[in-house]
């Protein structure tokens, strides 16, 4: 859900891979630069046989597409009150 809502903000390309047994998505940003918010979560991050996916892909997954939905609002609700002031930077 990361990588889709990170595509929304700053485009780029979606990669998916298997990590482990888990699939793992993340993104590279039209500059080429590589974002993944999330590799933390494995204690080794080696993916295997990487594939782009369009965001569309990603979202005809009901369940999948229930839980983008529910981040996306909450980080556009995030930002909305970051920049109104109410939240502060740590």
């Amino acid at each position: 859900m990361t990588a889709l809502v990170i595509h929304d903000y700053f485009g780029g390309e979606l990669l998916r891979a298997v990590v482990g047994d888990i699939s793992h998505y993340w993104n590279q940003l039209p500059d080429g630069s590589i974002v993944d918010m999330t590799c933390d979560q494995f204690d080794v991050f080696q993916p295997e046989n990487t594939e782009h996916r369009t965001s569309e892909y990603v979202l005809s997954f009901p369940e999948t597409a229930f839980r983008y939905r529910r981040l996306a609002e909450r980080t556009k609700v995030h930002l909305k009150m970051e920049s109104a002031g109410v939240l502060t930077k740590e």
